[in-house]
C-alpha cells in the first residue's frame, strides 16, 4: 500500500520531491514505485516531462481508485473501534493509594488505552477474590482472603 499512497501523493502534489519529503523517503524510491505500478499495469500513469507531471488517463482511474480505497479502509477502522466491545478493568484500593497514585496512572493509561475503561474502587474493605468484583486488588495490610495469604507468603516480594 505504500506505493499506491505515494501515487496519491504524486497526484495530488505533482512533484515527486514534495512527496519525497512527505513520505522521509528518497526522490529514487518515489520513482521506482511509479515505475514498479506502471509495469505492473502495463501502461502509463503519469506523464512526466522536465517542468511538470500530469496524470494520464490511467493515472486519474487509479488515482481514484486509491481515495475510494483509502476511505473505505479508515470508514472500517472507525467502526472497529468505536463499535468494538471496549474492556473494562475494575481496579479496588485503599483511599489514599487511589487519590494520590492511581488517579495519575491511570490517566496515563487511558492514554495509552482509549478503549479500555477504568473503574477505580477506593475502600477499606478488604474483599474475597473469589467474588470476582474486581480484576485488580491494592492493599497495604494482610488480606482476610486466605488464597491471597497464599501468594503473599510465597511471593518473592516479601
Amino acid at each position: 500500500m505504500e506505493r499506491e499512497k505515494a501515487f496519491l501523493l504524486i497526484a495530488e502534489c505533482k512533484n515527486f520531491t514534495k512527496v519525497s519529503k512527505i513520505l522521509g523517503l528518497s526522490v529514487a524510491t518515489i520513482s521506482r514505485y511509479t515505475d514498479s505500478l506502471e509495469a505492473e499495469f502495463n501502461c502509463k500513469l503519469l506523464q512526466r516531462s522536465t517542468r511538470s507531471i500530469t496524470l494520464t488517463n490511467e493515472g486519474k482511474i487509479f488515482a481514484d481508485g486509491i481515495r475510494k480505497a483509502l476511505l473505505i479502509l479508515d470508514e472500517s477502522r472507525k467502526k472497529i473501534c468505536d463499535d468494538g466491545a471496549s474492556q473494562v478493568l475494575k481496579i479496588n484500593c485503599i483511599p489514599s493509594f487511589g487519590q494520590h497514585v492511581m488517579v495519575n496512572v491511570i490517566a496515563k493509561l487511558r492514554q495509552e488505552y482509549p478503549r479500555t475503561k477504568f473503574e477505580l474502587f477506593c475502600d477499606q474493605t478488604v474483599h474475597t477474590t473469589s467474588l470476582g468484583e474486581f480484576d485488580l486488588y491494592i492493599r497495604y495490610t494482610e488480606p482476610h482472603d486466605s488464597s491471597i495469604r497464599r501468594f503473599r507468603k510465597h511471593s518473592s516480594l516479601n
